[in-house]
Protein backbone atom coordinates (compact mmCIF):
# COMPACT_ATOMS: atom_id res chain seq x y z
CA UNK A 1 0.00 0.00 0.00
CA UNK A 2 2.54 2.66 0.91
CA UNK A 3 5.05 1.58 -2.21
CA UNK A 4 1.92 2.48 -4.38
CA UNK A 5 1.03 5.11 -2.47
CA UNK A 6 4.63 6.42 -3.09
CA UNK A 7 4.65 5.75 -6.72
CA UNK A 8 1.53 7.62 -7.14
CA UNK A 9 2.48 10.85 -5.18
CA UNK A 10 5.96 10.32 -7.11
CA UNK A 11 4.22 10.25 -10.82
CA UNK A 12 1.49 13.31 -9.35
CA UNK A 13 5.02 15.35 -8.33
CA UNK A 14 6.66 15.07 -11.76
CA UNK A 15 3.25 15.72 -13.71
CA UNK A 16 2.89 19.12 -12.12
CA UNK A 17 6.79 20.07 -12.54
CA UNK A 18 6.47 19.19 -15.92
CA UNK A 19 3.43 21.58 -16.18
CA UNK A 20 5.13 24.23 -14.83
CA UNK A 21 8.01 24.00 -17.16
CA UNK A 22 5.72 24.18 -20.18
CA UNK A 23 3.29 26.75 -18.44
CA UNK A 24 2.71 29.61 -20.79
CA UNK A 25 5.51 28.02 -22.37
CA UNK A 26 5.87 28.61 -26.48
CA UNK A 27 5.94 25.08 -28.23
CA UNK A 28 7.32 26.08 -31.46
CA UNK A 29 9.95 27.89 -29.72
CA UNK A 30 11.21 25.41 -27.96
CA UNK A 31 10.95 23.05 -31.23
CA UNK A 32 12.67 26.18 -32.94
CA UNK A 33 15.72 26.11 -29.81
CA UNK A 34 15.84 22.44 -30.24
CA UNK A 35 16.35 22.25 -34.63
CA UNK A 36 19.10 24.99 -33.91
CA UNK A 37 20.81 23.24 -31.48
CA UNK A 38 24.57 21.84 -32.55
CA UNK A 39 23.89 18.39 -31.26
CA UNK A 40 27.95 17.33 -32.13
CA UNK A 41 28.92 19.25 -28.69
CA UNK A 42 26.61 16.28 -26.84
CA UNK A 43 29.42 13.54 -27.51
CA UNK A 44 32.10 15.40 -25.22
CA UNK A 45 29.57 16.02 -23.04
CA UNK A 46 29.10 12.40 -22.41
CA UNK A 47 32.17 11.62 -22.37
CA UNK A 48 32.85 14.44 -19.27
CA UNK A 49 29.54 12.47 -17.46
CA UNK A 50 31.57 9.28 -17.96
CA UNK A 51 34.07 10.31 -16.34
CA UNK A 52 32.27 11.87 -13.14
CA UNK A 53 30.91 8.11 -13.27
CA UNK A 54 34.58 6.98 -12.89
CA UNK A 55 35.60 9.53 -10.28
CA UNK A 56 31.81 8.38 -8.43
CA UNK A 57 33.27 5.05 -8.30
CA UNK A 58 36.89 5.97 -6.93
CA UNK A 59 34.79 8.13 -4.02
CA UNK A 60 32.09 4.82 -2.93
CA UNK A 61 35.23 2.76 -2.96
CA UNK A 62 37.07 4.90 -0.20
CA UNK A 63 33.53 4.80 1.51
CA UNK A 64 33.15 1.02 1.12
CA UNK A 65 37.22 1.02 2.96
CA UNK A 66 35.61 -0.41 6.18
CA UNK A 67 33.61 -3.17 4.57
CA UNK A 68 36.73 -4.51 2.13
CA UNK A 69 38.70 -3.96 -0.88
CA UNK A 70 36.76 -3.16 -4.10
CA UNK A 71 38.02 -3.21 -7.64
CA UNK A 72 37.08 0.04 -9.91
CA UNK A 73 35.47 -2.48 -12.45
CA UNK A 74 33.18 -3.66 -10.24
CA UNK A 75 32.34 -0.80 -8.65
CA UNK A 76 31.73 1.15 -11.95
CA UNK A 77 29.38 -1.73 -13.37
CA UNK A 78 27.56 -1.90 -10.19
CA UNK A 79 26.63 1.84 -10.11
CA UNK A 80 26.05 2.45 -13.55
CA UNK A 81 23.38 -0.67 -12.89
CA UNK A 82 21.85 1.08 -9.65
CA UNK A 83 21.99 4.83 -12.12
CA UNK A 84 20.29 2.96 -14.47
CA UNK A 85 17.49 1.57 -12.10
CA UNK A 86 16.94 4.86 -11.17
CA UNK A 87 16.56 6.41 -14.81
CA UNK A 88 13.82 2.79 -15.53
CA UNK A 89 12.13 3.06 -12.15
CA UNK A 90 10.30 5.11 -9.52
CA UNK A 91 11.65 5.33 -6.02
CA UNK A 92 15.29 5.26 -6.44
CA UNK A 93 15.26 1.56 -6.11
CA UNK A 94 18.61 1.80 -7.54
CA UNK A 95 20.32 2.45 -4.25
CA UNK A 96 18.57 -0.85 -2.71
CA UNK A 97 19.88 -2.15 -6.41
CA UNK A 98 23.54 -0.99 -5.42
CA UNK A 99 23.61 -2.16 -1.83
CA UNK A 100 21.87 -5.80 -2.98
CA UNK A 101 24.81 -6.27 -5.71
CA UNK A 102 27.68 -5.30 -3.34
CA UNK A 103 26.44 -7.67 -0.41
CA UNK A 104 25.86 -10.38 -2.80
CA UNK A 105 28.88 -9.80 -4.52
CA UNK A 106 31.29 -10.34 -1.56
CA UNK A 107 29.37 -11.77 1.33
CA UNK A 108 29.55 -8.38 3.44
CA UNK A 109 26.33 -6.73 5.07
CA UNK A 110 23.87 -4.90 2.70
CA UNK A 111 22.64 -2.95 5.43
CA UNK A 112 26.25 -1.75 5.98
CA UNK A 113 26.55 -1.06 2.14
CA UNK A 114 23.50 1.19 2.40
CA UNK A 115 25.21 3.11 4.63
CA UNK A 116 27.89 4.06 2.55
CA UNK A 117 25.35 4.93 -0.02
CA UNK A 118 23.35 7.13 2.42
CA UNK A 119 26.64 8.88 3.40
CA UNK A 120 27.51 9.33 -0.17
CA UNK A 121 24.12 11.37 -0.81
CA UNK A 122 24.68 13.68 2.28
CA UNK A 123 28.24 14.09 0.54
CA UNK A 124 26.62 15.01 -2.70
CA UNK A 125 24.29 17.58 -0.89
CA UNK A 126 26.67 19.33 1.53
CA UNK A 127 28.96 19.45 -1.86
CA UNK A 128 26.36 21.12 -3.67
CA UNK A 129 25.32 23.54 -1.31
CA UNK A 130 29.36 24.50 -0.98
CA UNK A 131 28.75 25.72 -4.77
CA UNK A 132 25.92 27.37 -4.04
CA UNK A 133 27.58 29.20 -1.02
CA UNK A 134 30.68 30.27 -3.67
CA UNK A 135 27.95 31.40 -6.35
CA UNK A 136 26.28 33.51 -3.70
CA UNK A 137 29.76 35.92 -3.51
CA UNK A 138 29.03 36.38 -7.46
CA UNK A 139 25.41 36.52 -8.20
CA UNK A 140 22.72 38.29 -6.26
CA UNK A 141 20.41 35.21 -5.22
CA UNK A 142 16.72 35.58 -4.74
CA UNK A 143 15.31 34.64 -1.12
CA UNK A 144 13.43 32.05 -2.55
CA UNK A 145 17.14 30.55 -3.21
CA UNK A 146 18.52 31.58 -0.26
CA UNK A 147 15.95 30.57 2.40
CA UNK A 148 15.65 27.34 0.39
CA UNK A 149 19.51 26.55 0.66
CA UNK A 150 19.48 27.77 4.29
CA UNK A 151 17.00 24.70 5.10
CA UNK A 152 18.56 22.31 2.62
CA UNK A 153 22.04 22.85 4.55
CA UNK A 154 20.37 23.12 8.04
CA UNK A 155 18.45 19.91 7.81
CA UNK A 156 21.80 17.89 5.56
CA UNK A 157 24.22 19.31 8.27
CA UNK A 158 22.09 18.01 11.24
CA UNK A 159 22.28 14.74 8.99
CA UNK A 160 25.90 14.60 8.37
CA UNK A 161 26.34 15.22 12.12
CA UNK A 162 24.57 12.66 13.31
CA UNK A 163 26.64 10.44 10.84
CA UNK A 164 29.82 11.79 12.72
CA UNK A 165 28.12 11.29 16.41
CA UNK A 166 27.35 8.01 15.10
CA UNK A 167 30.87 7.17 13.88
CA UNK A 168 32.84 8.76 16.39
CA UNK A 169 31.01 7.49 20.00
CA UNK A 170 30.94 4.10 20.43
CA UNK A 171 28.92 4.48 23.47
CA UNK A 172 26.64 7.02 21.44
CA UNK A 173 25.92 3.65 19.44
CA UNK A 174 25.30 1.29 22.40
CA UNK A 175 22.93 3.96 23.74
CA UNK A 176 20.60 3.54 20.46
CA UNK A 177 21.13 0.31 20.25
CA UNK A 178 19.97 -0.37 24.13
CA UNK A 179 17.10 1.83 23.52
CA UNK A 180 16.15 0.00 20.50
CA UNK A 181 15.90 -3.40 22.06
CA UNK A 182 14.20 -1.60 25.03
CA UNK A 183 11.74 -0.60 23.31
CA UNK A 184 10.84 -3.26 20.94
CA UNK A 185 10.10 -6.71 21.99
CA UNK A 186 11.80 -10.04 22.17
CA UNK A 187 13.44 -11.07 19.24
CA UNK A 188 12.04 -8.30 17.13
CA UNK A 189 14.39 -5.77 18.91
CA UNK A 190 17.33 -7.51 18.55
CA UNK A 191 16.94 -8.25 15.15
CA UNK A 192 16.42 -4.55 14.20
CA UNK A 193 19.23 -3.32 16.43
CA UNK A 194 21.75 -5.73 14.17
CA UNK A 195 20.07 -3.70 11.22
CA UNK A 196 21.11 -0.95 12.45
CA UNK A 197 24.70 -1.72 13.74
CA UNK A 198 25.18 -3.01 10.19
CA UNK A 199 23.85 0.73 8.76
CA UNK A 200 26.34 2.16 11.04
CA UNK A 201 29.34 0.25 9.86
CA UNK A 202 28.81 1.74 6.89
CA UNK A 203 29.68 4.90 8.35
CA UNK A 204 33.09 4.32 9.65
CA UNK A 205 34.89 6.20 6.89
CA UNK A 206 33.98 9.15 8.89
CA UNK A 207 36.48 7.93 12.07
CA UNK A 208 39.05 8.59 9.90
CA UNK A 209 40.27 12.62 8.61
CA UNK A 210 42.24 11.78 5.60
CA UNK A 211 39.25 9.06 4.04
CA UNK A 212 37.39 12.59 4.83
CA UNK A 213 39.51 14.84 2.86
CA UNK A 214 39.57 12.48 0.07
CA UNK A 215 35.97 11.84 -0.58
CA UNK A 216 35.46 15.96 -0.36
CA UNK A 217 38.17 15.91 -2.97
CA UNK A 218 36.60 13.58 -5.00
CA UNK A 219 33.27 15.51 -4.68
CA UNK A 220 34.01 18.25 -5.56
CA UNK A 221 35.62 17.11 -8.87
CA UNK A 222 32.42 14.72 -9.25
CA UNK A 223 30.26 17.78 -9.60
CA UNK A 224 32.88 20.10 -11.09
CA UNK A 225 32.66 17.78 -14.24
CA UNK A 226 28.61 17.48 -14.24
CA UNK A 227 29.11 21.56 -13.87
CA UNK A 228 31.18 20.92 -17.44
CA UNK A 229 28.08 18.91 -19.04
CA UNK A 230 25.83 21.59 -18.15
CA UNK A 231 28.70 24.35 -19.81
CA UNK A 232 28.85 22.11 -22.69
CA UNK A 233 25.51 21.57 -23.47
CA UNK A 234 24.75 25.26 -22.92
CA UNK A 235 27.17 25.98 -25.81
CA UNK A 236 25.22 23.43 -28.37
CA UNK A 237 22.32 25.83 -27.30
CA UNK A 238 24.29 28.93 -27.68
CA UNK A 239 23.32 29.72 -24.16
CA UNK A 240 24.70 33.19 -22.88
CA UNK A 241 24.83 32.96 -19.21
CA UNK A 242 28.01 32.89 -17.13
CA UNK A 243 29.52 29.76 -15.49
CA UNK A 244 28.83 30.84 -11.99
CA UNK A 245 24.71 30.54 -13.71
CA UNK A 246 25.35 27.27 -14.66
CA UNK A 247 26.51 26.15 -11.47
CA UNK A 248 24.11 27.40 -9.58
CA UNK A 249 21.87 25.73 -12.14
CA UNK A 250 23.43 22.50 -12.00
CA UNK A 251 23.56 22.57 -7.66
CA UNK A 252 19.65 23.62 -7.43
CA UNK A 253 18.44 20.95 -10.23
CA UNK A 254 20.11 18.11 -8.21
CA UNK A 255 18.84 19.48 -4.81
CA UNK A 256 15.26 19.66 -5.90
CA UNK A 257 15.56 15.92 -7.13
CA UNK A 258 15.70 14.09 -3.22
CA UNK A 259 11.64 15.66 -3.98
CA UNK A 260 9.71 12.13 -4.73
CA UNK A 261 9.35 11.64 -8.87
CA UNK A 262 9.12 8.92 -11.19
CA UNK A 263 12.10 7.73 -12.91
CA UNK A 264 15.17 9.98 -13.10
CA UNK A 265 13.90 12.58 -11.04
CA UNK A 266 12.16 13.99 -14.46
CA UNK A 267 10.16 17.22 -13.55
CA UNK A 268 11.45 18.55 -10.58
CA UNK A 269 15.24 18.49 -12.90
CA UNK A 270 13.71 20.10 -15.55
CA UNK A 271 11.40 22.99 -13.79
CA UNK A 272 14.21 23.87 -11.32
CA UNK A 273 16.98 24.15 -14.07
CA UNK A 274 14.95 26.43 -16.71
CA UNK A 275 13.48 28.42 -13.65
CA UNK A 276 17.22 29.32 -12.40
CA UNK A 277 18.16 30.19 -16.09
CA UNK A 278 15.34 32.62 -17.03
CA UNK A 279 16.01 34.12 -13.08
CA UNK A 280 19.28 35.37 -14.71
CA UNK A 281 18.23 36.76 -18.11
CA UNK A 282 17.67 33.36 -20.32
CA UNK A 283 15.08 32.89 -22.37
CA UNK A 284 12.07 30.78 -21.64
CA UNK A 285 11.83 28.80 -24.53
CA UNK A 286 15.03 28.04 -25.45
CA UNK A 287 15.92 27.81 -21.35
CA UNK A 288 13.53 24.54 -21.53
CA UNK A 289 14.74 22.87 -24.81
CA UNK A 290 18.19 23.16 -22.83
CA UNK A 291 17.18 21.03 -19.91
CA UNK A 292 15.50 18.67 -21.85
CA UNK A 293 18.01 17.86 -24.01
CA UNK A 294 20.71 17.83 -20.75
CA UNK A 295 18.44 15.32 -18.57
CA UNK A 296 18.34 12.92 -21.77
CA UNK A 297 22.27 13.69 -21.91
CA UNK A 298 22.76 12.08 -18.78
CA UNK A 299 20.05 9.63 -19.21
CA UNK A 300 20.31 7.83 -22.15
CA UNK A 301 23.74 6.85 -22.77
CA UNK A 302 24.09 5.66 -19.05
CA UNK A 303 20.79 3.79 -18.93
CA UNK A 304 21.73 2.09 -22.40
CA UNK A 305 25.40 0.74 -21.11
CA UNK A 306 23.54 -0.37 -18.67
CA UNK A 307 21.19 -2.49 -19.88
CA UNK A 308 23.71 -3.38 -22.15
CA UNK A 309 25.60 -4.41 -19.22
CA UNK A 310 22.31 -6.58 -17.92
CA UNK A 311 22.26 -8.08 -21.54
CA UNK A 312 25.95 -9.19 -21.31
CA UNK A 313 25.88 -10.68 -18.40
CA UNK A 314 22.37 -11.78 -18.21
CA UNK A 315 21.39 -10.37 -15.14
CA UNK A 316 17.75 -10.21 -14.30
CA UNK A 317 16.37 -6.98 -13.95
CA UNK A 318 13.55 -8.21 -11.55
CA UNK A 319 16.24 -9.97 -9.20
CA UNK A 320 17.58 -6.35 -8.53
CA UNK A 321 14.48 -4.63 -8.15
CA UNK A 322 12.13 -7.01 -6.89
CA UNK A 323 14.05 -9.26 -4.25
CA UNK A 324 12.15 -9.17 -0.86
CA UNK A 325 12.50 -6.30 1.63
CA UNK A 326 14.86 -8.38 3.33
CA UNK A 327 16.87 -9.57 0.78
CA UNK A 328 17.23 -5.71 -0.77
CA UNK A 329 18.27 -4.46 2.52
CA UNK A 330 20.73 -6.69 3.81
CA UNK A 331 18.28 -8.08 6.17
CA UNK A 332 18.72 -11.87 5.71
CA UNK A 333 21.81 -13.71 5.79
CA UNK A 334 24.02 -13.10 2.30
CA UNK A 335 23.67 -16.82 0.19
CA UNK A 336 27.45 -18.02 -0.65
CA UNK A 337 26.74 -18.19 -4.20
CA UNK A 338 27.78 -14.67 -5.48
CA UNK A 339 26.40 -12.51 -8.25
CA UNK A 340 28.65 -12.34 -10.69
CA UNK A 341 30.21 -8.48 -11.06
CA UNK A 342 33.38 -7.88 -13.44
Amino acid sequence: MLKKLRFWLGLGLTSFFLFLLFYRTDFSEIGAALRQAQYWLLAPAVAVYFLTMVMRSWRWAWLLRPLGRFSFSELFAVLILGYTINNLLPLRLGELGRAYLVGRGHGTSKMAALGTIALERVWDGLTLLLFILVVSFILPLDGWLQDSARLMGLLLGLLFVAFLALASSPRLEEVILGLTRRLLPGSLGERVAGYARSFMVGLEDLRRPRDLAVVLFLSVLVWLGEALVFAVVAQAFSLQVSFSVLLLTMAVANLVTVLPSSQGGIGPFEWAGKTVLVLFGAAGPTAAAYVIVLHATFMVPLTLLGLLYLAWRHIDLGELTAPSPEAALGLEETHPEDLDCP
